[in-house]
């Protein structure tokens, strides 16, 4: 159930914290990602002076949101969009292919969802290269 105060800035979230996360969810071997993005990215929040906030995504390694933070301007209506994806099981990756009004303050998810997709492509990356170097390693 999303919960938002309406303060200025305003605060949002859904789901999990990442503490409970962690704690339902850090046993099974397979790491949470946290995602951050500060709305000081945003051309709209640039173009409004109000630069003021972030957004927080806990993930499984999976792509499954497993809550939401957010904080700042229209942090209220954000956290919509989050509540759907995850009632719909939409996975984070999903959230980078949509497209968004630009400027806009719903273009945050974006960034992070595309944070998302870096951050899996640099493991994956890293992962063939460690298995090539493991290879080399004991071809020598």
């Amino acid at each position: 159930m999303p919960l938002a105060l309406l303060t200025q800035p305003e605060l949002a979230r859904i789901g999990l914290t990442e503490a409970q996360a962690r704690q339902s969810y850090g046993e099974t071997g397979k790491p949470l990602i946290i995602l951050k993005q500060f709305t000081k990215t945003l051309a709209k929040d640039q173009i409004q002076g109000e630069t003021t906030g972030f957004c927080k995504l806990i993930v499984r390694h999976n792509g499954e949101i497993l809550g939401g933070h957010w904080v700042g301007t229209a942090a209220s209506e954000g956290i919509g969009i989050l509540a759907l994806a995850m009632q719909q099981k939409i996975k984070v990756s999903a959230i980078a292919q949509l497209p968004f009004v630009t400027p806009s303050h719903a273009e945050l998810l974006q960034a992070i969802a595309q944070q998302w997709q870096q951050t899996t492509k640099l493991s994956q990356r890293n992962l063939v290269e460690s298995w090539f170097r493991l290879q080399r390693d004991w071809s020598s």
